[in-house]
């Protein structure tokens, strides 16, 4: 996971300030994310002080979603393949800045269990699908500047892409 944090130490009375920044590239990651879980193969939470970049990278058999954007700023995924993640593959969440381009998105499939996690509910039911951009929780949640060109989603259950709309001007 990257993210920015604030950290306060007990016996030295001190606070320390911590940025996160991910550069990666031509990188394979298998099995990541925690099961029936909102953590990604790949997180970003509160990145907002770095730029972070994810291309040319595999990201596959996820037990959760592939990769989740959220509270974020300044990210760059391209050309990335992802597959085989449930119940979403790429989830943008109130972002500023960030290019989703040329990635592949297939077999988001849907999770084992019924009832979400930690939900005690039986009758919950996940949202399902390839992409969710800015559109998974509160549409009234700020994305700005978020752009997702060229990218394909294949074999995903529910839905391809899932994003809020806005007025022309």
């Amino acid at each position: 996971m990257t993210g920015d944090s604030v950290e306060y130490n007990v016996l030295t009375n001190k606070l320390t300030e911590r940025t996160g920044k991910t550069v990666m590239s031509d990188v394979e990651l298998h099995g990541f994310g925690a099961q029936d879980t909102k953590e990604a193969a790949i997180t970003f939470k509160g990145a907002k002080t770095n730029s972070s970049s994810v291309t040319h990278c595999s990201i596959h058999n996820s037990m959760a979603w592939g990769v989740g954007i959220k509270d974020s700023d300044n990210i760059e995924f391209s050309n990335n393949f992802i597959f085989n993640t449930r119940p979403l593959g790429f989830v943008v969440d109130t972002a500023t800045n960030v290019t989703i381009d040329s990635n592949i998105i297939i077999k988001v499939v849907s999770r084992e269990m019924e009832g979400g996690a930690g939900t005690g509910s039986t009758s919950y039911r996940d949202k399902e699908g390839g992409m969710a951009i800015c559109s998974l929780y509160d549409s009234e949640r700020a994305c700005i500047n978020v752009t997702a060109t060229n990218n394909i989603v294949a074999n995903s259950v529910n839905a391809g892409y899932w994003a809020v709309g806005h007025q022309c001007s």
